[in-house]
């Protein structure tokens, strides 16, 4: 019986992990983060981030992922490839980018 319990406990505490791990936050939430000053505006993060936001810009989104408050965003670039940035919504910091297939 406790064995069961267990294997229960982990796999709901896998889903939750997993489920909370890319989602997507509501407008609302990120207007009043930015507002309340808990998150830096996308024009503060283009700023901090020019070198890395070079292409025109597809899709903006606000997320959690790892425990961050992350703007993940979809460029075009010059060249024609598709890139994803992730910048720290917090921070400013630029967390990674990587290619589109």
């Amino acid at each position: 019986m406790k064995i069961g319990l267990i294997f229960l406990v982990m796999v709901v505490g896998a889903t939750s992990t997993w489920v909370w791990a890319g989602r997507d936050i509501k407008p609302e939430a990120v207007r009043g983060w930015v507002e309340s000053g808990k998150i830096l505006s996308f024009e503060e993060i283009f700023q901090i981030n020019k070198s890395y936001l070079s292409g025109k810009i597809l899709d903006l989104e606000v997320e959690k992922k790892h425990g961050r408050i992350v703007y993940e965003i979809e460029q075009l670039k010059e060249n024609g490839e598709v890139s994803e940035v992730y910048i720290d919504a917090v921070t400013g910091q630029f967390i990674k980018e990587k290619a589109e297939d």
